[in-house]
């Protein structure tokens, strides 16, 4: 049989390449085992680090096997999504910004994957703040490129891999000459600077699937529809999580969530989660620091107590495994010093 040697590409996955070439992974092993020597053969779930290159068959049809693009069911869904930020300092309004979204869902069933696509289709920012609208509308352009996907899913729901990455990832270099065509008079060496890291952070995202995935799980749609109900029956279970801090960047709490069931019937179930944390858990020391220098000129008051609480309240439709609506509360806080405050609502609306 002819066969093509397939160069491997930094974000390449097993996955992403059956998919590319139509084939199962086990077509795909089969085939490359067949032509390498032991050496370069696969026998594992990832790739090796020592392989740059894959025997690939250039006659699909010659593959006996099913197709892997066999679909067993097909869901489709539009959610719309509004989240408010008012972040305060010394009980006064600093910054407010509203944000509404609309996402198309399709959810579908292939062989042994749950292949979930995305697709923002409304993106709206309101910041009451002038000199953000330029960065605003950066935001809303870039977050657009990032959210129209194509992945598979973990045993918890969340994103496992991403299949569509090489697409994103010439939307954003096409972007990026945009970008760069269109700031190309800034003439202060320091704004330069700036835009050049501000490009150079993104191509650190959207060329790694790992940061990539990860900055998608801290978006608030991500991290509420990827989540264990779309796999498993015991999503109501109890958990932990990791959860950064808008007020000290890297900084991560992890809160411990109990989830209580407030109302149910066949097909499905409304549920209440509350976070909290250990206090003896917290690094005082690097907050106050970190306080000290970013907040404490502003509002003069020393550093007091440090909190974090989130609550949620969700209906799930156990048999279709949507989530049908979500009212989540996220506060941070120096308490009486300065707070973050994030009121997001989803609503499945087809």
């Amino acid at each position: 049989m002819e066969f093509i040697k397939y160069k491997i590409l930094k974000e390449d996955t097993l996955v992403i390449i059956a998919k590319e070439f139509g084939l199962t992974i086990n077509e795909l092993l089969d085939f490359h085992n067949s032509h390498a020597i032991l050496t370069q053969q696969i026998f594992g779930t990832h790739i090796p680090f020592h392989i740059k290159e894959m025997f690939i068959p250039n006659k699909k049809e010659e593959i006996k096997n099913k197709p892997f693009e066999k679909i067993d069911f097909q869901q489709k869904a539009r959610y719309r999504c509004e989240q408010t930020v008012i972040m305060k300092l010394n009980g006064i309004v600093h910054s407010h910004a509203d944000t509404k979204r609309e996402f198309l869902v399709t959810k579908s069933k292939v062989v042994n994957d749950i292949i979930v696509e995305t697709k923002l289709v409304e993106n709206v920012i309101e910041a009451y703040q002038q000199q953000l609208e330029l960065a605003i509308k950066l935001v809303c352009e870039i977050d657009t490129i990032k959210s129209n996907l194509k992945v598979n899913l973990k045993k918890d729901g969340k994103i496992n891999e991403i299949l569509n990455h090489k697409e994103i990832i010439k939307n954003w270099n096409k972007k990026k000459v945009e970008l760069e065509a269109d700031f190309s008079f800034l003439r202060d060496k320091n704004t330069h600077q700036d835009f050049k890291n501000f490009l150079k952070l993104n191509d650190e995202q959207f060329n790694s699937q790992e940061n990539l995935i990860n900055d998608l799980n801290s978006k608030m749609f991500f991290d509420v529809f990827f989540d264990k109900y779309l796999t498993s029956e015991n999503f109501l279970d109890n958990y932990s999580r990791t959860y950064y801090s808008q007020l000290f960047d890297g900084y991560g709490v992890n809160l411990n969530f109990n989830q209580d069931i407030l109302a149910e019937s066949p097909d499905q179930v409304e549920v209440r989660k509350v976070s909290s944390f250990a206090k003896s858990e917290l690094n005082n020391d690097f907050l106050e620091k970190q306080y000290d220098f970013k907040f404490k000129p502003i509002v003069k008051y020393r550093f007091s107590e440090y909190n974090f609480s989130v609550r949620e309240r969700s209906i799930i439709n156990t048999k279709d495994r949507w989530i049908e609506q979500s009212d989540i509360t996220i506060i941070e806080e120096v308490k009486n010093n300065v707070q973050v405050l994030i009121d997001y609502k989803l609503r499945k609306i087809e």
